[in-house]
């Protein structure tokens, strides 16, 4: 037996009409054959080793990978194209390149632009397909041609509801639904997304929202987002007009983001929304915030972000290196943190802190000294009314404390 074994991916399409004569060929000559069971039966006239893929298929995946390790070929079937959602993605990272040979095939995506004459190149993709992630509403309505997997359990009438649920503007945000694409019943449906809602559509079926030229039916960038989005309490949160602030003197970048002291959460929930590259960790100690914080991720749908209960100085340690920290509750160890917090910072990394207290201001004034390269004192009035007319009240001054870590 040969020292390395050869992985074969087919992609099979979506039907047994999409299998070229070469691809047929190259599955029927081969030793051993694994897939699901409707992919199988693509090839009845196979006469080697037929393995079923089914909901064991870590373990069944993992065995293989022995085989192939031991100087096995193996050749696996996936439906679509394997690279887009499919399983090439998990092979892909246990053997080398040279190991791997992957032959391509339309995607249901693929069939459903080509059903509507819609150009594909500038689509973005989500698969909730046996996930039981957020659904990331605002990413999905901001995208210029969404494209979204469903299944079973979110199916696309449901992923329509929730998505009219967080932005009901775009009710009349036109989407083509493609179900049971490349089989005897397939149907292609173009409706507005409050339509869709009361559809009844199997789970096998993808949705595709249309582009518009009507910034209305998208939410739009979420920097500076109002205070009544966030669950909070008592008007403890950072506001609109200062979150902006500080997210522009963090000078983001892709990599990981901490928001300690994180109170609502507001400033790395802003973040997460903002850079989906960007993995958010947000620190809380009391109980009660860091659940307000967890119900924020939930309601705003993101998956890039994390919310832990403890003390801000003992998670410092135990979080990964960040390229931007935020400072935004400390009490009498503040300085303590921002010295701890900085020396967990890549190079390059800004740290902002924020302070309301004289306490809080001279504690950080005083550390840090040669990094701080920016103090900003912040002074917000806000319009109220009175008697029928309008006056401006003064918010509490808050000062941020910029620090930089050369490169």
């Amino acid at each position: 037996m040969k020292e390395q074994g050869q992985l074969t991916i087919v992609s099979c399409g979506l039907n047994e009409q999409s299998l070229t004569a070469f691809i047929n060929e190259l599955v029927l000559s081969a030793k051993v054959i694994a897939g699901g069971q409707r992919l199988l039966d693509f090839f009845p006239d196979f006469v080697g080793e037929k393995i079923v893929l089914d909901k064991n298929f870590i373990s069944i995946a993992d065995g293989l990978l022995e085989r192939i390790k031991k100087g096995e070929d193996i050749t696996i079937l996936s439906s679509g194209d394997s690279l887009f959602f499919g399983v090439a993605n998990f092979f892909k990272t246990s053997l080398p390149f040279n190991q791997i040979l992957i032959y391509p095939n339309i995607s249901a995506m693929q069939s459903l632009c080509s059903k509507i004459c819609q150009p594909w190149e500038k689509a973005s993709f989500f698969s909730l397909h046996g996930r039981n992630s957020n659904l990331p509403w605002r990413e999905i309505l901001n995208a210029e041609l969404p494209v979204i997997y469903s299944d079973s359990q979110r199916t696309v009438p449901l992923i329509a509801q929730e998505l009219l649920k967080n932005f009901p503007n775009a009710s009349d945000r036109l989407a083509a639904v493609g179900e049971n694409l490349g089989s005897d019943n397939e149907k292609v449906i173009i409706e507005k997304l409050r339509k869709i809602v009361n559809f009844k559509i199997s789970g096998l079926s993808v949705l595709m929202l249309l582009p518009v030229d009507k910034f209305i039916q998208k939410p739009g960038l979420a920097l500076g987002l109002q205070d009544s989005i966030f669950v909070h309490e008592n008007r403890l949160i950072t506001h609109s007009e200062v979150r902006a602030i500080i997210i522009s003197k963090l000078r983001l970048r892709s990599g990981v983001m901490w928001d300690l002291g994180a109170g609502s959460g507001s400033i790395g929930l802003e973040i997460a929304s903002l850079n989906k590259n960007i993995m958010v960790y947000s620190i809380e100690q009391q109980k009660e915030r860091e659940e307000m914080i967890q119900q924020n991720i939930k309601n705003f749908g993101l998956n890039n972000i994390q919310s832990i209960c403890d003390n801000s100085l003992a998670q410092v340690a135990k979080l990964p290196l960040a390229s931007a920290i935020f400072i935004g509750g400390g009490g009498q160890d503040i300085a303590q943190i921002a010295e701890s917090a900085f020396k967990m910072l890549l190079p390059g990394g800004i740290m902002v802190a924020s302070a309301v207290l004289l306490e809080t201001t001279s504690a950080l004034t005083n550390c840090l000294k040669e990094v701080n390269s920016e103090v900003i004192s912040l002074s917000i009035n806000r319009s109220k009314k009175i008697a029928g007319a309008r006056f401006m009240k003064s918010e509490n001054t808050i000062n941020l404390f910029v620090y930089e870590k050369t490169i």
